[in-house]
């Protein structure tokens, strides 16, 4: 440890809860060898993530919850799993080393409690995660340059909705070709050091650029990764364009597959449609969704031929 390092603990709890209605007639039908009910895996923040398996028995007259808790991160973590039937508290389960929890219910047990009315009941089900790491802190850091610092004053601009990014030609030229041509003639662009653009809001094209330059760009939405995207395809920034369809690809969840599957199918963007079906085959609950009742025949007879 350097002399001047310091270090800070931390801890932090989060807890993500889902909520499901089912019928008291679940208990009787479906037999415990049966396939269980898979809900659609759940993103936590830091990295973490948990899915939950639901698995009725006739013969025991139970329900099993049955928790699956996910990381590929080096740190201390503790998670249990927890559940409420209308209101009322049940029982908490453990995760194992194996990352997995399960907890029992039994169908006396909730109508002893008077749980279940009109032949329905509502449990909540919630994963409760408590992380510990440390922090360096260090005082003596030398912060790297950015192309900004390197390349000096900037020598075009781009105008977005009013607002101008200021940029250079010679990072612009060489990552795009569409743009590269603009100043190879005697332009619009080329006497006025100025590219107008005018399809495209005004944070996108600013992540676009951030991106470009070597910048993190920090939680990208589904909506504005998208938008990063169609501006990277439009003028050709192909490196940008191919990372980023990677990591639209590697990060589709239940929160934003609606937006990445309209994109690629607005765009006919093949490799992001093959992603997108592979989702939905691993998550077919999406099927009971208005959402998916929304979409055109065509689309929706594809995912569910392809599935």
């Amino acid at each position: 440890m350097a002399p001047h390092d310091r270090y800070s603990s931390k801890n932090t709890i989060f807890t993500d809860t889902v909520e499901i209605e089912l019928e008291e007639v679940f208990f009787r039908t479906f037999h415990r060898y049966a396939d269980p009910l898979r809900l659609p895996r759940r993103n936590l923040p830091h990295g973490f993530s948990w899915d939950l398996l639901v698995r009725f028995d006739n013969e025991a007259e139970d329900l099993t919850f049955i928790g699956t808790f996910h990381t590929n991160r080096n740190i201390r973590y503790e998670c249990n799993l927890s559940t409420e039937v209308n209101g009322l508290r049940m029982k908490n389960g453990i995760f194992r080393l194996s990352g997995e929890a399960d907890i029992v219910i039994f169908a006396k047990d909730l109508r002893a409690c008077n749980a279940i009315k009109n032949g329905r009941f509502t449990v909540k089900v919630s994963a409760v995660v408590s992380i510990s790491y440390t922090l360096l802190l260090t005082s003596t850091q030398l912060k790297r340059l950015t192309l900004s610092e390197v390349l000096g004053a900037s020598d075009l601009t781009l105008t977005v909705q009013g607002r101008k990014i200021p940029v250079h030609k010679s990072i612009l030229c060489s990552s795009s070709t569409v743009i590269s041509a603009m100043f190879d003639h005697d332009t619009k662009e080329a006497r006025e050091n100025n590219i107008n653009i005018v399809d495209f809001d005004f944070k996108a094209v600013q992540s676009a650029i951030d991106y470009i330059y070597g910048k993190e760009v920090l939680n990208p939405t589904a909506s504005n990764a998208t938008e990063m995207h169609r501006f990277f395809d439009k003028y050709m920034i192909k490196c940008a364009a191919d990372k980023l369809l990677a990591w639209l690809k590697d990060n589709i969840s239940v929160d934003n597959f609606w937006s990445i599957q309209k994109y690629a199918w607005e765009v006919s963007q093949d490799e992001l449609k093959t992603a997108s079906i592979q989702f939905y085959r691993a998550n077919t609950m999406l099927t009971l969704t208005d959402k998916f009742r929304q979409l055109g025949h065509d689309v929706m007879f594809e995912f569910i031929s392809e599935a």
